[in-house]
Formats: structure tokens, C-alpha cells, sequence
């Protein structure tokens, strides 16, 4: 089942049942899986990539790993290492990274979660094929607080309206990605 896009992490990820429908016209896979970790993914990302051998990962986890009290530098660590071993699992792909939400349900750990942000956006900086894609503007209003009515009542999770702002948002850079990857072919 080759995917020209998959769509991994947790539970942020799972929940985005109108996937296909916000990523319309790009071929993707929905690899999800809800409450898991870095730590759960590094020993699954190369055999959930292998037999898809998508030309872009799209990745979001690291949340429930605040949940689980670890450290912002081991989540980074283990999301570098998801990616390199992504990169092994399918040569020449590119890993989108996407950014630890700042939800209402996150307010006291918010400055964790500026941590792990600030930190993979620098080290994308140094690698072409590490994407960082930074969602949180999506979820503030102009007065800098969360829009609550994007959540579900855990505050963490999304609603459908939350999924189509984020598809609006990245769609058209997965789309620039791979018009970049077909032009270097």
C-alpha cells in the first residue's frame, strides 16, 4: 500500500477522521495511533513506514509524553531519532514535523512545550529534509489566548473545525514539498 503522505503520532493525528477530505487531491495514510509516545514510535516508525513508503512523514507526537512527566530534552531527543529513523526506513523521504499544541489542557507546561518547539524548529534548520511546521497560531485568538471552541471539552483534543484550519494550513506546504521533490527528480 505505497502513500504518497503518511500521517503518524498520536492521538492528535488519529482523530483527524476528514483527513483525506482537508488533504483532498494528495494521496494519504492515517497511521495514528491515540495516547502513544516517543517512545512507543521509536520502535514502530520504521515498520509503520516500510511497507507504505511515503515521500513525506507527517509526525506529531510528544504531548502525551508531557502527560508522562518526560523531560523536554528526552522528548527531542527521541523525536531526532524517530526522524533518522524514518530517514532509514525510506531514503529520501522528508519528516514534517508538527509542532506540540499549546492547548488550554497545557497551560501549565506551556513553556515545556515552547522548549520542545524552539528547539526542533532550530534543529530543522540545520537538516533539508526535517520540516518543522509550526500549528499553534491556528488555536489563538488576537488576544493571545486559546479558542476554546476549537477544543473538545478534554481541552486537548480537536474538533472538525480545528482539523479543516490545520488541513488549510499545511495542505498547501505538503503540496509545495512535493512540487520541490518532483522538480530535483
Amino acid at each position: 500500500m505505497k502513500k504518497t503522505i503518511a500521517f503518524a503520532g498520536s492521538s492528535i493525528i488519529q482523530g483527524w477522521t476528514s483527513l483525506e477530505r482537508d488533504m483532498h487531491g494528495l494521496d494519504v495514510a492515517n497511521i495514528a495511533i491515540g495516547g502513544t509516545t516517543t517512545s512507543q514510535w521509536l520502535g514502530w516508525i520504521s515498520d509503520k513506514l516500510r511497507p507504505i513508503a511515503p515521500c513525506i512523514t507527517v509526525f506529531y507526537c510528544g504531548s502525551n509524553d508531557l502527560n508522562a512527566d518526560s523531560t523536554p530534552e528526552a522528548i527531542i531527543s527521541r523525536t531526532v531519532e524517530i526522524y533518522n529513523i524514518s530517514r532509514n526506513a525510506v531514503p529520501g523521504s522528508i519528516f514534517f514535523y508538527v509542532s506540540v499544541m499549546k492547548s488550554p489542557q497545557k497551560f501549565p507546561k506551556w513553556d515545556l512545550v515552547d522548549k520542545i518547539n524552539r528547539e526542533l524548529e532550530i534543529y530543522s534548520q540545520t537538516r533539508q529534509d526535517f520540516v518543522y511546521c509550526d500549528i499553534n497560531h491556528l488555536f489563538f485568538g488576537l488576544d493571545g489566548n486559546p479558542i476554546e471552541s476549537l477544543y473538545q471539552e478534554d481541552r486537548l483534543h480537536l474538533l472538525p473545525e480545528a482539523y479543516f484550519l490545520m488541513g488549510e494550513y499545511m495542505r498547501p506546504i505538503l503540496m509545495g514539498l512535493l512540487d520541490k521533490r518532483k522538480a530535483q527528480r
